[in-house]
């Protein structure tokens, strides 16, 4: 159906066509009851959209909780790597290719790379201000609300750079799961450090962030949306995932069942179908705690 993809090799087209088939396909229109389980252990084999050999299914009636990455998911640029390229000094290159060669993991990259930082905090959120989020990240994030499904934003980026972009959106209620910035004055000049409350001891990636713990913490129906490196070791994890870019490439090439997307917009197009019974809200919607 161009919905599950197999392929080892996925271009932007590729991706392009797959999510237009998910969101307009015919087996699409079957989401309305029901979408399909993407945690696929026994490996058993997809048939249809809403249907796989074992029965196993998200089932609409549930209420899921909808986890986001944020760097090139729902932002248009990677906030972290745009921050550095206008602000650190020149050796977060290096460490950036010490971490691409797999010497060192992303937490400690990541830690090393935000120390080189030279700005004072106005300068640090002008250069925030230029970062542009998907055009129709707002619009998802009123869709959710708007039934009750709970969006969390998980990533392995910088709590400040997220808060500050989805500040300017008027999407600040949004939790965001994130390494923390801390600014020290001490010196006269600013410094910044990261810690990462949310890493995990036994993380497979050594990730600031551990996304494998944070999702299997929660009981609910998960739906996960990202794009790269960083979401790898989730993406097995959830039992609905949209995925493009890195992401959809890697599970192509593992054969893990996903959604291809280019945007928010298809995102919602696929979720209208699979939550077309759901009531409209009136109160709040209930996020998952950070």
């Amino acid at each position: 159906m161009g919905v599950l993809l197999r392929s080892r090799t996925n271009s932007r087209a590729d991706d392009a066509t797959s999510a237009k088939a998910a969101a307009d396909g015919p087996s699409a229109r079957r989401f309305q009851q029901e979408v399909p389980h993407v945690h696929n252990p026994d490996n058993s084999r997809m048939d249809s959209v809403g249907q796989m050999n074992g029965g196993n299914v998200l089932r609409t009636d549930d209420l899921a909780q909808i986890y986001c990455d944020f760097d090139g998911t729902v932002s248009v640029q990677d906030a972290t790597d745009f921050v550095l390229s206008q602000l650190a000094d020149p050796e977060w290159q290096e460490i950036e290719r010490l971490w691409e060669n797999g010497e060192i993991g992303s937490g400690e990259c990541m830690r090393r790379q935000v120390s080189l930082i030279r700005a004072r905090p106005g300068q640090l959120d002008e250069v925030l201000d230029e970062i542009e989020i998907d055009p129709f990240f707002a619009s998802f994030a009123n869709f959710c609300a708007a039934r009750s499904l709970p969006v969390t934003i998980v990533s392995d980026g910088v709590d400040h750079f997220i808060r500050r972009i989805l500040r300017r959106h008027g999407l600040d209620h949004l939790p965001v799961v994130a390494n923390r910035l801390v600014v020290s004055t001490r010196t006269g000049q600013p410094q910044y450090f990261l810690s990462s409350p949310h890493a995990g001891p036994t993380c497979t990636t050594t990730a600031g962030v551990c996304k494998c713990r944070w999702l299997t913490a929660h009981k609910q129906e998960r739906v996960y949306i990202g794009d790269g490196r960083s979401d790898f070791c989730v993406a097995d994890k959830p039992e609905f995932l949209f995925a493009k870019g890195e992401l959809a490439r890697h599970c192509a090439e593992r054969e893990i069942p996903f959604f291809a997307y280019r945007d928010f917009g298809d995102v919602i197009a696929s979720l209208r179908k699979a939550a077309a019974h759901l009531p409209e809200a009136v109160e709040k919607s209930q996020y998952a705690t950070v």
